[in-house]
């Protein structure tokens, strides 16, 4: 209820002592995503969220946290105005040094991060557990609906769902994105260590009225503007890749009018009673550390080794491919068959290929005889590998010659020309309407249960559907947050 002193007690916030099963990350970060789960299974999965919090915290409690004194004073001074020149100060120093990282491009530097399209695309399939759960932290307090203390961080929230436009919601956008190059269910495979940032950011989500100074703090750190955000951004374009969404963060983020400012007034807006103060602000430096949490953004660029990958691929088309190749397809003393059937012979398929003269190294792809069985008149695996499949051994057969090959053979049709017919190809969107006939007469006379029921289909597994978008700008509606 709007006021309550509980929720800024320290005693009521702490949270139980971490659960000693060990928690499944992947298995977990898909059952808070689904909003078909059992009661008992939904009960238990919010258990685990908890816990899992409750060890992180504890890992972050028990290593020394770096401390900065600008920081600390400004989150103990009496008005935001301190901290958001610590925000100013940050986003003048990362401009400084993109704008030397630009210097350097100019001079004849290489991309510092990707070092062509696949190493590009890679990188996007890494970081979509995290990616797909974006501003997660924040879903919690669309129940504290009508709490103005809450009302910024409710609106940052509706602006991660690009306020129920499916062309601004960052989630449809990301999906978007690995869908042009069939990766949008890749992700799915990717180990545990891909998926904790993302947990972290679901179960704050879901606790966040225990966790509200963690979820404060999150958020102040989340929505500083990161050097790795504007390189990457650029380095994206200039691979052909669509950076719209990487540039949606770097602008709705600034420093003057946008997330990162409002994270600072959120602060100072939810603040408790003055002799809850010290302990309030520790928690947002906690909250602030829980960033920290999962595999960083420039290590997972740095791990990208183009052979591993192309393995992996042909480990991943082995189970059907076994099958599928006639006994006279040989390649040295195997068949294609026995290659695949066999994972320990899968490793040495790729330099196999290149022996026997099928794949090329540093020479255009193109004229290879394995590009020719994918693309062509007559490719004989037409269809077999994804778009990022193809321009992963694309880029690796190309090697040293590649950034001389032309343009479009290398990159590809423009990502602007793709995005123009995707967008004639969307269907319009008439479940607003729908959903509005719905829950209005009922806002009537059960407004706050009505609110409470319309949130849950801004839940970050919700929200970018169809419905979920028709429940955001409702939501916007009725509680006057547009």
């Amino acid at each position: 209820m709007p006021g309550d002193p509980r929720i800024f007690d320290e005693e009521a916030v702490t949270p139980p002592a971490p659960a000693e099963a060990p928690l499944a990350i992947k298995t977990l970060y898909f059952d808070l995503l689904n909003p078909d789960l059992s009661a008992e299974r939904h009960v238990e999965s919010s258990h685990q969220a908890n816990a899992f919090l409750t060890q992180q915290l504890a890992h972050i409690d028990a290593s020394p946290m770096e401390s900065d004194p600008e920081l600390i004073d400004a989150l103990l001074a009496d008005s935001p105005h301190a901290l958001q020149a610590w925000i100013q100060r940050n986003a003048q120093a990362t401009g400084r040094e993109y704008q030397e990282y630009l210097e350097g491009r100019k001079r004849g530097e290489p991309r510092r991060y990707f070092s062509c399209k696949s190493h590009a695309l890679n990188f996007l399939l890494q970081v979509a557990p995290t990616k797909m759960v974006d501003g997660a932290w924040l879903y919690g307090l669309t129940r504290q609906w009508d709490d103005p203390r809450y009302a910024s961080l409710i609106k940052t929230y509706l602006e991660e769902l690009g306020e129920g436009r499916s062309d601004k919601n960052h989630v449809v956008l990301y999906q978007q994105l690995l869908r042009r190059y069939d990766l949008d269910t890749e992700w799915h495979a990717l180990d545990d260590s891909h998926f904790v940032q993302g947990l972290t950011q679901l179960a704050l989500g879901h606790h966040a009225e225990s966790y509200l100074p963690e979820v404060i703090g999150f958020n102040l750190a989340y929505e500083q503007l990161p050097l790795h955000l504007l390189i990457t951004t650029h380095e994206l374009e200039e691979l052909n890749i669509d950076p719209y969404y990487f540039m949606l963060h770097v602008t709705v983020d600034n420093a003057m009018t946008g997330h990162a400012m409002r994270a600072a007034w959120a602060v100072f807006e939810a603040l408790p009673r003055r002799q809850q103060r010290q302990a309030f602000m520790m928690r947002i430096l906690r909250g602030m550390a829980l960033n920290s949490v999962g595999l960083a953004t420039p290590a997972l660029i740095q791990q990208f080794d183009a052979e591993t990958e192309i393995t992996a691929v042909f480990r991943k088309k082995a189970s059907v491919g076994k099958f599928m190749h006639a006994s006279q397809c040989k390649l040295g003393a195997y068949s294609i068959n026995e290659w695949l059937s066999d994972p320990q012979k899968i490793p040495q398929l790729l330099p196999a290929l290149v022996d026997a003269g099928w794949m090329t190294r540093h020479q255009d792809p193109a004229q290879s005889r394995f590009w020719k069985l994918m693309e062509g008149e007559h490719a004989s695996m037409f269809g077999v590998f994804t778009p990022y499949e193809k321009q992963l051994m694309y880029d690796w057969m190309a090697g040293e010659v590649l950034e001389t090959l032309p343009r479009q053979a290398r990159l590809g049709e423009h990502w602007r020309k793709r995005s123009m017919t995707e967008s004639r190809q969307r269907p319009a969107d008439t479940s607003y309407a729908t959903l509005q006939s719905l829950i209005e007469p009922a806002l009537l006379t059960q407004p706050s249960r009505q609110m409470h029921n319309m949130a849950k289909w801004l839940a970050p597994g919700q929200h970018h559907t169809s419905a979920g978008l028709a429940a955001t700008r409702l939501y916007m509606q009725q509680t006057g947050l547009n």
